[in-house]
């Protein structure tokens, strides 16, 4: 039988055991595992294994296992004081917001023009370090040409990204304010720019501003898009609004990580006709078999589109998980750009715009390459105790209202 089974297996996959017998168990174990619909069965069935108590924890006495439920209990109460501290940081940011505003709106009003920054204002000292050991370098021979010049058809060289020469601007001194700087920020963020197609590029010349509300009831906050006069659409301002969770789940304390968006909400843009950019017309010959007849339906259908933010596919009440996994990515997609724009972009938009914000994105990512430990996501691995409860008296009133 053994034999049989052996000389079934492709060569290339057989094993050998000792004695140059051939491994039969090997040989299944690799075809097995070449097989995605065995595959798929085995990920189901470990996904129903995982939780569970462990063998280890299950042969324990009575005695330790209390011990282990008073420590869960404990655990408990640290989750609660987390939430209680992520609370403070909440109600802090709020406390600190009016002065936040105060230097964005000077930032605002740089960049579209209506503020000219003194020569007091304008001097930056890193920047002029940078220039100076630039021009250090230079004296000190630093910049040296290879004397190989690429010549056009006139005869004129040809510069190169590599020429030292620098790029030229459509822009003069003429120019107000700062064009298109959220449009280069945004397009310097990931996953934002992701999000952007070159038809919203257009649009998006015209948002003079991003501005962040923080809202205590309901716990959130709300992104604002400040749009100049446009033929896109009539609207001033676009708003996208997120709410959030700060609450340990009593059902599931251990998933609590802190504040947690729970949904979002877009507005209406009031596109001009023929201007929308999150529709596309598509055209299709339809041919009656009776009568030999061809006609042209055209209908229009979704187009990618950064504006598709303004509209977020909606949240699964209490918790439940969508059952759609395309609409369950963009929602995940949807939380992750919000938190972008409150976390990064609006705080630090001039870096985006500069580009600076990318290279020290860059440097974080080396710094954890180069040994830095990270915590993998064990919430799965968590053993469920079918024996433990919560202490009695359940939760603290405070912090489940939080």
């Amino acid at each position: 039988m053994a034999d049989d089974i052996g000389t079934s297996v492709d060569p290339p996959t057989q094993g050998k055991a000792k004695g140059g017998k051939v491994d039969v168990r090997a040989n299944l174990t690799q075809q097995m595992m070449a097989n995605p619909e065995i595959m798929a069965a085995l990920a189901k069935d470990m996904d129903l294994l995982r939780g569970r108590p462990s063998t280890y924890i299950e042969s324990m006495p009575e005695v330790i296992k209390r011990r282990i439920r008073a420590l869960k209990n404990i655990q408990v109460d640290c989750q609660q004081v987390e939430a209680r501290f992520f609370a403070e940081v909440q109600a802090l940011e709020r406390r600190f917001a009016a002065q936040y505003k105060a230097l964005y709106d000077q930032r605002r009003e740089i960049v579209i023009g209506k503020y000219e920054p003194k020569e007091s204002e304008t001097h930056f000292a890193p920047d002029e370090e940078d220039e100076e050991e630039e021009e250090e370098d230079n004296e000190d021979g630093g910049a040296v040409e290879s004397g190989v010049k690429v010549l056009d058809d006139s005869g004129k060289p040809v510069a190169d990204e590599d020429d030292g020469a620098a790029p030229t601007s459509q822009y003069d001194e003429k120019t107000k304010g700062i064009p298109e700087f959220w449009l280069t920020a945004m397009k310097n963020s990931e996953p934002i720019a992701s999000t952007l197609e070159e038809h919203d590029e257009e649009v998006l010349q015209h948002l003079e501003d991003v501005s962040l509300q923080l809202t205590e009831n309901p716990l959130g906050f709300i992104l604002e898009f400040h749009f100049s006069e446009n033929e896109f659409f009539s609207n001033s301002v676009l708003k996208k609004t997120y709410n959030m969770k700060l609450e340990v789940d009593e059902t599931d304390p251990w998933r609590f990580e802190g504040p947690e968006i729970t949904s979002s909400e877009g507005c209406e843009i009031n596109w001009k006709k023929g201007k929308n950019v999150t529709v596309k017309t598509i055209k299709k010959k339809q041919k009656n078999k009776n009568k030999g007849q061809t006609r042209i339906s055209t209908k229009q259908v979704r187009a990618e589109s950064f504006f598709n933010f303004f509209s977020p596919p909606a949240a699964p009440e209490d918790d439940e998980e969508l059952e759609d996994e395309e609409a369950a990515e963009e929602l995940g997609r949807d939380f992750e750009i919000g938190t972008m724009f409150r976390d990064n972009l609006i705080p630090r938009a001039v870096l985006y715009f500069t580009g600076e914000a990318l290279q020290e994105d860059d440097d974080d990512y080396m710094e954890g390459e180069d040994g830095d430990d990270y915590d993998m996501d064990d919430d799965d691995d968590e053993a469920a105790d079918p024996d433990f409860q919560p202490a009695p008296g359940g939760y603290p009133k405070e912090c489940s209202q939080q």
